[in-house]
């Protein structure tokens, strides 16, 4: 009885101490003392939080970073910091910055260890520099740091002939060895900015890399794991079937309170609790490698997360070989983070989820908005927040970042080129900018715009192009960052809308006389690449998907849909489709990548993207040619895929099969793209009239809303707000 009331006591004093630790934590501002200050060790008994939070997640893993580099030898703050927390922190603790910022003081001191440069005896100290100062400068600045690229150098200076690097040993550590030393080191070349992995030099590494992988089998579930994750972003690491084999049989881990275990994952150890470094790195290396974040397996994960998080912030896990420190906790917490972050936990706390959109078809570039509580009925003098002229005329489709909203007008007839910012909650005219003054406007189709394609918000930047006329970067205060000129001939204006992608713009000029893609650095506007392609025109805007074996730019062009390698624009599959001029943009889902258009024979194709060549005869799952939209963009919603053809032909397919489940007409013609959110579908017509249907395999109509003007551009949400442009007008529409 004695024995057991100790332990009580002791469990009350120290949840006393971690909860006074974290009302510590809300004072601010803090300073890098107070912070490690409130840094507790990592116990068993650290009680559970009595709710979820990533706030307090932020502060844990800020106390254990400041904690471990106020050690007085640089030796164990580099050389320890793969288990201690601090590579892991600098890759994790950026996706928390919104929630709560950062103190710099972690970046500084790889910064300073940098400065030691070949002083580093030993290669892992530059791979636990280099490497998470690459992650957090494509995370933060999007620039490679100097001191970055000098680390990244030293490391691949230390390659073995054999491929692999040396690591300094763990001991009995199975988490630290030469494999994880050598994946790590490809996932940095993998991420550092500015082409950083096209150089010589990490061509070569990464050559050796690929060597010394196919000649040294993972040995155990995690070795599997963190090949998953290189593999995702360095090609050639494992096959399709090795990848698929390795997905198998970490999820054929999880316990059945939903989590996973550490020791499980590298001892075969059955016997440990679930753990935050198991659970987090299995989750998140399962998103790596595609599998979908509503997974059940995957749910039951992070409900394992939100459920088990201790009173600090942390997610506990016992060191594997028998640490009492257990300062697996630290990068276990870090991991927890990237999964949540993967899975969508992150936007959804920070209250972001739903509140921007930030290029066209929204924030996945594919209709789909994660906003709740909009409106189902409205008119012109029903649920109408504001309404306000547009000076001009552009068919460019608004975006919203924070409290501005964006979008493109030309005024007198395409010789002036304008950029507008609306303050989001009254309609205010913010800012007005003449971004291409005395243009000299080219043909123009009669249903198009001198301002067609849709702006991309990134931060405080805004990108606007207006075709052959131009592209440009802005402040969020309306300065010009710079501006450049793409030559093509416009035969009948301005049409295709870039994509972002890492620290490119990639812009499509699909012109009479010449047709290429370009990739500008967003942050100067110079060319990174460019690649021609033949055929006639096209109208389309890029698609940026994540496959298995990495990531993919879909460009449904004249004559063929092509797969381009993003970073570089190396061609990587293409199929041949009979139609051109075709305008909407893919989709992507359950495998298959959806593209549809052309004017003279509209037709859609479903393509598996794992092929590379000309993949015509082997890769297409299903095709269809009735009904199919020449100008509106397809929606995926769950297994259904939605369609309306400019004629106004409504239906629902099986996306797998192509199966039809029901065709409506839904009345007027089409030229906007739908918008699934809400758990509604909404379909604009180029009378001002939206339907609203439910989705499903039977045709429900929910309502019809009516608006003044015509309607060519695509409409997007943001908060509880959905936002229509017509000819004159920006509508703001939401339940009052």
């Amino acid at each position: 009885m004695r024995i057991r009331l100790l332990k009580l006591a002791t469990l009350v004093i120290a949840g006393a101490m971690w909860a006074k630790g974290y009302a510590q934590a809300k004072q601010e501002p803090q300073g890098p003392e107070e912070l490690a200050a409130q840094h507790v060790p990592a116990t068993a008994e650290e009680p559970l939080a009595k709710e979820f939070s990533l706030e307090r997640a932020a502060r844990s893993l800020d106390a254990s970073a400041l904690a471990w580099q106020k050690q007085s030898r640089p030796w164990v703050s580099v050389g320890c910091s793969q288990c201690h927390a601090n590579l892991m922190y600098l890759i994790a603790r950026p996706l928390l910055a919104e929630i709560v910022p950062p103190p710099p003081d972690v970046r500084a001191q790889y910064e300073s260890l940098a400065e030691l440069g070949g002083g580093m005896s030993y290669a892992t100290a530059a791979t636990v520099v280099g490497v998470p100062l690459a992650f957090h400068d494509r995370q933060t600045t999007g620039k490679l740091h100097p001191q970055t690229r000098k680390m990244l150098d030293l490391m691949l200076s230390r390659q073995r002939p054999d491929g692999g690097w040396t690591n300094i040993g763990g001991g009995p550590n199975p988490v630290i060895n030469d494999y994880e030393e050598t994946l790590l080191a490809a996932l940095g070349v993998a991420h550092a900015p500015e082409d950083y992995a096209q150089t010589a030099a990490a061509q070569t590494a990464l050559a050796g890399i690929r060597k010394y992988i196919k000649g040294r089998p993972a040995k155990n579930a995690y070795e599997q794991g963190m090949l998953l994750w290189a593999g995702r972003h360095v090609e050639g690491l494992m096959t399709d079937a090795e990848r698929d084999r390795a997905v198998a049989d970490l999820l054929a881990l999880q316990r059945a309170d939903g989590g996973w275990a550490l020791e499980r994952l590298t001892l075969g150890n059955d016997e440990k609790d679930s753990d935050g470094y198991g659970t987090g790195f299995v989750l998140f290396v399962a998103r790596q490698a595609g599998v979908k974040a509503d997974d059940t397996r995957l749910q039951k994960g992070i409900a394992w997360l939100k459920s088990n998080q201790r009173a600090s912030g942390r997610w506990f896990t016992r060191s594997p070989g028998g640490s009492k420190q257990n300062l697996h906790s630290n990068a276990g917490t870090a991991f927890a983070v990237l999964a949540l972050h993967a899975c969508g936990e992150v936007s959804q706390a920070s209250g972001k989820q739903g509140e921007d959109w930030p290029q066209f078809r929204g924030p996945d570039g594919q209709g789909q908005a994660a906003a709740r509580g909009l409106p189902i009925t409205w008119s012109e003098t029903e649920n109408v927040v504001w309404k306000v002229t547009i000076p001009g005329l552009g068919w460019s489709s608004p975006v919203v970042r924070d409290e501005q909203l964006w979008l493109t007008t030309a005024i007198d007839e395409g010789r002036s080129l304008r950029a507008l910012c609306i303050e989001r909650a009254t309609g205010k005219l913010l800012h007005d900018v003449e971004v291409f003054p005395n243009n000299t406007p080219g043909r123009l189709y009669p249903l198009n715009s001198h301002a067609s394609p849709t702006p991309i918000v990134d931060g405080d930047r805004v990108y606007v192009h207006f075709g052959g006329y131009g592209t440009a970067c802005l402040a969020s205060d309306g300065k010009i960052i710079w501006k450049t000129k793409l030559d093509h001939s416009l035969g009948y204006g301005p049409s295709s809308t870039p994509v972002l992608f890492d620290d490119l713009l990639i812009v499509p000029c699909h012109g009479t006389d010449v047709r290429y893609t370009a990739a500008l650095d967003k942050n100067t506007g110079e060319l990174r690449w460019k690649q021609p392609h033949e055929g006639r025109s096209s109208d389309s805007t890029p698609l940026v998907i994540d496959t298995p074996s990495g990531q993919q730019l879909i460009s449904n062009l004249a004559e063929r849909v092509v797969a381009y390698d993003p970073r570089t624009g190396k061609e990587l599959w293409s199929v041949q489709q009979d139609n051109y001029a075709n305008v909407p943009r893919p989709v992507f889902g359950h495998g298959l990548v959806i593209v549809c258009g052309g004017y003279m024979s509209p037709g859609l194709h479903a393509i598996r993207p794992d092929g590379r060549g000309d993949v015509s005869k082997t890769h297409v799952a299903w095709s269809l040619n009735k009904a199919v939209p020449q100008n509106p963009s397809p929606l995926l919603v769950g297994d259904e895929l939605y369609l309306v053809s400019d004629k106004g032909i409504g239906s629902c397919l099986d996306a797998r099969s192509g199966k039809l489940h029901w065709s409506e007409r839904l009345g007027g013609e089409y030229y906007a793209s739908p918008l699934y959110a809400d758990g509604r579908i909404y379909f604009l017509n180029d009378s001002g009239e939206t339907t609203v249907i439910a989705p499903g395999v039977s045709f429900k109509k929910l309502a019809s809303n009516k608006l003044e003007g015509r309607s060519l551009a695509s409409p997007a949400v943001s908060g509880k707000a959905i936002y229509f442009r017509t000819d004159h007008h920006l509508y703001r529409i939401e339940e009052k």
